[in-house]
Order: structure tokens, then C-alpha cells, then sequence
């Protein structure tokens, strides 16, 4: 008969089973290791681990029951099947077994053709297992590669969209007729490229953070001063609309986070609703102490609206939603996927609510100052 790749380890105190096991199990082709009490069992497992063992439980100095605790403890070892063989048939007994870490029990007298099925369907079992093991570490490391490019990549495009921004703005601010063409078209090149560019940054810091280097580093910050900050970029924009922003949020308001997670969170739920709301519209930011310890920040816009089949989608990376704006402002959706992880990171959560010609609220959470 041709080989057997797969090891099994005998165990069992008694010369005689061990002979038997060992006189069937050979003419199937397997490839066998003896011992003759736990210990040694153990050494010879650590050496060269096996595929599967068949473990005696009545042995002398050590039983199976400690002997199967002892081998899950160790790392290498922890994942082999064990099979109990023992003339104890009482429930107990049996839930013993399976408590040490045994994936089976068979009764003596031992049937070998019981004994065959069992160990076939095991191993089988166990190939599958690391199988599926070695396909989901090909997986990851795909994933890995994937993201490692897409990151390189997204950092070659940023550099040369920024120096269209660096010089699209110098020549906005050198033409003093602003209804020159020269000016309108810088205008909107700069608008262009300054959106470019604020897609790059959250390609690159979602890509960041799904290879764990982005942290969550909270402090102590005051909410006003961080939306004001934040709104800034957003003045030609807002006005190229005819959009008011008004923002109600204490002065003395506190939270506990992380500030550039923060930044990045305000600023693409406030570039969302500017892109959805029609010339003339209203932005509203509002922020409340929670009695749970955190802090709601709610953006709000008398815009466009969205259906219910639609929400759903906002935030599922496996189902990529985006449309164009009042103004045919282009999006992948891709700031609100990056959004919901970044407000996770902090520690708080993020919903949303729309009414089709009614205009969209956004909420999502972060600690209060003390919380975390």
C-alpha cells in the first residue's frame, strides 16, 4: 500500500494495545509514532508534531485527561485532534474527554473499522481546516499588497495635484479682475484640484488605517474652536453657492478626542452637504452634551434629500453609493465610509437621517471630557 503522509501518535501504557493499534493502523499506510505514558507523548509531540493522536486515558503517573490539557497549552499543539481511547463508557467519563480538549471518544474494545472512520473523518476534518487557514493568510496578504499600493500610488498623485492647487491659487490671488476668464478658470481649477486633493488624503488615511497607523490619540478639545477651524477651508466653496453655515456649539463645550480624526470627520460630512444643498441653502452644526458622557454633533442641510434605500448603502464599503451634486459636484462616497471608522476609532458612532426634498442630518458621538 502507498504511504500515508499523515502522522498519528499512539499513547497508551499497555504493550499489547499499542501492538494492536499499531499492527492495523500500519497496513493503512500511516505513518506512526509510539509512547507509552504522557510525557513522552508530549516530548515526541513537541518534536515533531503529529496529525492527529490517539490518546489512552487510564495511564499510570499521568492520565489522558492531563496529558490532552498539558499538549492544548502549547501552541504548536493545540490544534491536533485527539482522539480518547478508554474502557470508562459512563457520560462523565466522556464529558471529561471532551472538557480536556478531545475532539472524540471510542469505547474499548476497540472496532478497527470504527477506529479507521473516525481517524479518516478527523484528519479529513483537520485538512480542511488548514486549508481554509492558508487561503484566508493568502487573502490577508492580497489585501495587503492591494492596499499597499494603493497607498503608494495615491501618495505619487497627491504631489502633483497639489502643485496645480499651489499654483492655480497664486494666480487666483495675482488676477485682480474676477470676471477676467483667466479668473474664472483658475477659480475653478483650484476648486477642482482642492477637492482632488481632499480625496487623496482620505484614500490615504483609510489605507493607513487598515494597515493599523493610524491612532486614536484623544485629548482634551473644544469643540467651536475645531468646527470654526475646520469650516475655513470651506468659504469659497460655501459661497460659490450662495450656502450659509451657521453654527450653534458652545464656546466652553469639551470633548475627549482625537483632533485630526475630528478635522477629518467635520470636514467631509460639511463638503457632503454643501455638494447636496441647492444655491441658497442652509448649513446647520449643532452640538449637545449627552447624559451618557458624549457629545452629539448634528450636521444638518435643507438640501436634496436622500430615500431610505439609499442611507443604507452611505456607509458599506461593499456597496460603494455615490451621485452627483446639485452643482454636478463629483463624489465616490468614499468620505463617509472613511468617516464611520475614523468616528469608531474615537470611540462613538455615526447615523444618519434624510427625507427625500427635505435635506439630511448627520449625527455622530465623541467622549466628553472624563469619559474615556
Amino acid at each position: 500500500m502507498e504511504a500515508n503522509k499523515n502522522i498519528i501518535l499512539l499513547v497508551d501504557d499497555t504493550p499489547s494495545n499499542l501492538k494492536i493499534l499499531v499492527k492495523f493502523l500500519d497496513k493503512e499506510g500511516y505513518d506512526l509514532r509510539v509512547a507509552m505514558d504522557g510525557k513522552k507523548a508530549i516530548e515526541i509531540a513537541e518534536k515533531s508534531p503529529p496529525d492527529l493522536i490517539l490518546l489512552d486515558v487510564m495511564m499510570q503517573e499521568m492520565d489522558g485527561y492531563e496529558t490532552c490539557r498539558k499538549m492544548k497549552e502549547i501552541d504548536a499543539l493545540k490544534d491536533i485532534p485527539i482522539i480518547f481511547l478508554t474502557a470508562l463508557s459512563s457520560v462523565e467519563s466522556q464529558i471529561r474527554a471532551f472538557e480536556a480538549g478531545g475532539v472524540d471518544f471510542i469505547a474499548k474494545p476497540l472496532r478497527n473499522e470504527e477506529v479507521l472512520i473516525r481517524i479518516r473523518n478527523h484528519l479529513k476534518i483537520k485538512n480542511q481546516q488548514e486549508l481554509i487557514k492558508s487561503q484566508l493568510e493568502q487573502m490577508k496578504h492580497i489585501v495587503y499588497t492591494k492596499e499597499r499600493l494603493f497607498s503608494l500610488i495615491a501618495h505619487d498623485i497627491r504631489s502633483p495635484v497639489a502643485t496645480i492647487y499651489t499654483i492655480a491659487k497664486a494666480i487666483s490671488v495675482e488676477e485682480k479682475d474676477t470676471t477676467s476668464n483667466t479668473y474664472i478658470l483658475m477659480h475653478e481649477l483650484l476648486k477642482s484640484s482642492e477637492s482632488t486633493m481632499g480625496f487623496i488624503d482620505n484614500l490615504l488615511k483609510w489605507a493607513n488605517s487598515k494597515s493599523d497607523t493610524i491612532y486614536n490619540q484623544p485629548q482634551n478639545n473644544f469643540l467651536y474652536q475645531d468646527i470654526d477651524n475646520t469650516l475655513a477651508i470651506f468659504t469659497v466653496q460655501a459661497k460659490q453657492k450662495s450656502i450659509a453655515i451657521h453654527v450653534q456649539v458652545a464656546k466652553n463645550l469639551q470633548g475627549h478626542y482625537d483632533q485630526n480624526l475630528f478635522f477629518t470627520v467635520v470636514r467631509n460630512l460639511v463638503s457632503n452637504s454643501i455638494k447636496f444643498t441647492n444655491e441658497g441653502g442652509t448649513i446647520h452644526i449643532v452640538a449637545d452634551r449627552e447624559k451618557e458622557g458624549y457629545i452629539t454633533i448634528k450636521v444638518a442641510d435643507n438640501g436634496v434629500g436622500m430615500a431610505e434605500a439609499s442611507i443604507g448603502k452611505l456607509f458599506q464599503t461593499d456597496k460603494k453609493f455615490h451621485t452627483k451634486g446639485t452643482s454636478k459636484e463629483t463624489g465616490s462616497g468614499f468620505g463617509l465610509i472613511f468617516s464611520k471608522e475614523m468616528v469608531e476609532k474615537m470611540g462613538g458612532e455615526i447615523w444618519v437621517m434624510s427625507k427625500v426634498g427635505q435635506g439630511t442630518d448627520f449625527y455622530f458621538t465623541v467622549p466628553l471630557v472624563g469619559k474615556l
